[in-house]
């Protein structure tokens, strides 16, 4: 996962990323994803509203935590 953007908004912070697939030996980058965190939850939720894996929980709240003083 590679992060595009990430932001604040009034219910928490949003997150897009771009997700890069390999099949066949050939790399597919094109595959955007957006991701929120309420300031309430612990979670990061999909734009579905389904819960992320831990493995990317861990990428985001990193993110998050390296960006957060220049989003505030």
């Amino acid at each position: 996962m590679k992060l595009i953007n990430l932001g604040k908004s009034e219910e928490g912070y949003n997150a897009k990323a771009v997700s890069s697939y390999k099949i066949s030996g050939i790399t597919n980058n094109k595959v955007v994803q957006r991701y929120k965190k309420p300031f309430d939850a612990n979670n990061w939720f999909n734009i579905n509203g389904k819960i992320v894996t831990e493995r990317k929980k861990r990428i985001l709240n990193k993110w998050l935590k390296e960006h957060k003083k220049f989003i505030e």
